[in-house]
């Protein structure tokens, strides 16, 4: 009788899901922390000064302080889809470029674009 309430209970789903959620959260901090820690690493390698060395992690988090307003407004404010399918194209966009100036074989963007092209049935 226990399994069927159990079963039943549909708080049950929701609890499996929040700590899927939580978990996922986690790891993501999880790793910001590491990067956070490994461009500071790299950063004492290039210089010894402590100042340059302490500016890099806060650098690293202006283009969130300043853009995460208002993309969330714009997220907020705009076909689901639509926004999915410009981020894409400006993503594309850059390794375009970014492959033209560097020399790199634009094959090797492609492999990294092609993982990400399942989105475009959102359309």
């Amino acid at each position: 009788m226990t399994e069927i309430a159990a079963q039943d209970d549909p708080n049950t789903g929701q609890r499996g899901a929040f700590a899927r959620f939580g978990a996922a959260v986690g790891l993501a901090n999880l790793g910001d922390g590491i990067a956070v820690i490994a461009w500071a690493w790299t950063a004492s390698l290039l210089t010894r000064d402590p100042l340059w060395i302490a500016m890099l992690p806060a650098a690293l988090r202006v283009p969130w302080v300043l853009f995460a307003l208002p993309s969330g407004l714009l997220a907020d404010h705009t076909d689901r889809r639509r926004l999915i399918v410009f981020c894409d194209l400006v993503r594309t966009f850059a390794y375009g470029v970014a492959g033209g100036r560097d020399g790199v074989e634009p094959a090797a963007y492609g492999a990294v674009l092609g993982r990400r092209w399942p989105c475009f049935p959102l359309w």
